[in-house]
């Protein structure tokens, strides 16, 4: 055999390439100057991104605090758009209201702009407690008040820092000198039971609770309008007695010689909100709001009740004694025997019930249990039903 011959390798010579492509499998040729140190495969990138952003890390920015309406007791709506433009606010709206004209804002250094500029030109206006700045209220009881004004040193140096401590009126105090405090702390700052690890206080056994809001709704002390309360009201300062613009606290009505045994009579009275002769804070104001009905925690279909029954037109059966299901069970067997039997002697069926009467039995037999409103009823109405067509 001839040997075979060995095929020779031809190197084929490098295809051409257009400018700007590179061939499959071979590298390019970057200098030292462009070379880009990357851990990232893709060798074009000329950046390593460390967190690249999926799904799981985006992190998308929080919507700004909604701030409090400012209500400007004024109906003179361009007046009040020139002292918001002169406070340098520009991002703002304007509403109607019952109460005047509400400004909204969106930020809270404009809020405060706003306020700052109405608080400057004494405008009457009044606010509400902006949601940053809302406080958890809490009562202190069992101090004396003689021996309260070293308190808040007392609490700072037990890491108790209340922002605030007011004292709250008692109407009925068990010793002369008893104080209640409300104190108001930053929010999420303190719980109770934190609170309540301290049981002494100046050598007195304090009691710590939430101070609890009751059922009426919020007036203001300062301008006596309901709806909200006398830190956020720069409105005009009435007298809960008497209307006119001064504390409440410094009423000639309280020195006046027309008092009864410290009652003020009520022709003397003014209330702010209706001109009545009561105090503004008469719960029976026809200014008042109203409370409306709570809110059901759960749906309930509204169902009537069931009609009651009238047994009058039935007549009284004999007193049933406690073995009542065996009187009934007997009275059966008696009562089946003798119908057979009298369908036996009787073949021209003279003592059976007729067309219309077994109709009449059937019919009051469903309806009258209906009105039953429970099972020994629909029994006794039954059986009064038989008893009555049995005696015919």
């Amino acid at each position: 055999m001839a040997p075979k011959r060995k095929r020779a390798l031809v190197r084929m010579a490098p295809k051409k390439l257009r400018a700007g492509t590179t061939q499959v499998g071979s590298q390019p040729a970057y200098s030292a100057t462009n070379t880009i140190a990357s851990a990232n495969q893709f060798a074009i990138l000329a950046d390593d991104i460390q967190n690249p952003p999926t799904a799981r890390n985006i992190t998308v920015n929080n919507r700004a605090t909604k701030q409090p309406p400012i209500i400007v007791e004024s109906s003179a709506l361009g007046d009040v758009h020139k002292k918001i433009i002169s406070a340098g606010v520009v991002d703002y709206t304007t509403k109607f209201t019952k109460n005047g004209i509400a400004v909204f804002t969106n930020t809270k250094k404009d809020y405060k702009a706003v306020m700052e500029k109405l608080t400057s030109q004494k405008s009457n206006f009044f606010t509400f407690q902006p949601e940053d700045e809302k406080t958890t209220k809490v009562v202190l009881q069992g101090l004396c008040k003689s021996i309260s004004a070293d308190l808040e040193e007392e609490l700072r140096s037990l890491s108790i820092f209340p922002s605030s401590i007011k004292e709250l009126t008692i109407k009925h105090k068990r010793y002369d000198d008893q104080i209640t405090l409300l104190l108001h702390f930053p929010k999420g700052s303190i719980n109770l039971q934190t609170l309540k690890e301290t049981k002494f206080l100046q050598h007195c056994r304090v009691f710590w609770s939430y101070y609890s809001k009751n059922s009426s709704p919020m007036q203001c002390k300062n301008c006596q309008k309901y709806g909200h309360g006398a830190n956020n009201c720069h409105s005009i300062q009435k007298c809960v007695k008497c209307a006119e613009p001064h504390p409440s606290k410094d009423c000639p009505l309280n020195d006046s010689p027309a008092r009864i045994e410290g009652i003020i009579p009520a022709r003397l009275l003014k209330c702010a909100n209706c001109n009545g002769n009561h105090p503004a804070t008469f719960s029976k104001c026809p200014a008042r709001p109203t409370q409306g009905p709570k809110p059901q925690t759960k749906k309930q279909p509204n169902k009537k009740p069931p009609p009651s029954v009238d047994l009058s037109s039935f007549p009284l059966l004999p007193n049933v004694s406690s073995n009542s299901h065996q009187n009934i069970h007997d009275w059966s067997k008696n009562y089946a025997p003798t119908q057979t039997q009298q369908q036996k002697s009787s073949p021209d069926k003279e003592g059976l019930f007729d067309q219309e009467e077994i109709v009449q039995i059937v019919q009051e037999t469903f309806t009258c249990p209906k009105k039953c409103r429970t099972k020994e009823d629909q029994i006794m109405v039954i059986f009064r039903i038989i008893q009555k067509y049995c005696q015919k």
